[in-house]
Parts: C-alpha cells; structure tokens; sequence
C-alpha cells in the first residue's frame, strides 16, 4: 500500500512538472504572439500615419493646382495681361493645338490677335 502511495505521489509530480512544462511552454508561445502583434500593431500605424500624410500632401498639392489654375484663367481671360505673358513665354515657339478652345475663339486664333496687336504701335490712332 506504501509503495502504491508512493508511486502514485511520484506519478502525480511527474505529472505536476509536465503540466508546469506544458504551461511554461504556452505562456512563453502566448508572450511571442503578444510581441508579434504589438510589432505588427506598431507597423501598420506607421503605414495608416504614412497613407494619411500622402492623402494630406495631395489634397495641398491639387489646393496649389486649383489656385493656378484660377491664376491662369484669369490671365487668359485678360487680354492686356495674356500679351504680356504671351511676350514673356515666347508662345510663338510652343506648339498650339486646336483644340485649345477659349470661349468661342481657339488659342491659334488668340496668338494671332494679340500679334497683330504688337504689331500696330500702342500711340499710333486706331483706324476705324
């Protein structure tokens, strides 16, 4: 009966250090899995972090086209301001297309207009 007890008490130790193995096993898997998802946590805050200052430097970056493009129109629209942009770009170098319309009139016809009125001198009396 002794030695029944005391095989069962060796066998309930043994049993006791192989579920303490067991559970020092799976505390250390637990604790990695914990670490790889706080890692990849970490990384995919930066990524979001990165996407949302990409979105935010587009957004800046269409804000300064839109404006340009204003500035543009505006200075299309303006003759006086057109012929004098039109001296500074040397337009008559650039390649025209036709169909670059503004308003009812295409550039070509536009470049052609103000040339003609380099052409007359700014003193000189309109001719009716």
């Amino acid at each position: 009966m002794r030695q029944l007890e005391k095989l069962e008490t060796a066998h309930i130790a043994h049993l006791q250090y192989e579920y303490a193995q067991r559970e020092a096993k799976y505390q250390e898997t637990i604790h990695l899995i914990q670490e790889d998802y706080a890692r990849f946590r970490k990384e995919v805050d930066k990524e979001v972090a990165l996407k949302d200052i990409i979105i935010e430097r587009g957004e800046q970056f269409n804000h300064v086209l839109k404006k340009e493009l204003v500035v543009a129109q505006n200075i299309i629209r303006t003759p006086m301001i057109f012929n004098k942009a039109s001296k500074d770009l040397n337009t008559d170098k650039y390649m025209t297309y036709n169909h670059q319309t503004m308003g009812d009139e295409t550039f070509e016809d536009r470049v052609k207009l103000l040339k003609s009125r380099q052409a007359t001198p700014s003193n000189a009396p309109l001719s009716p």
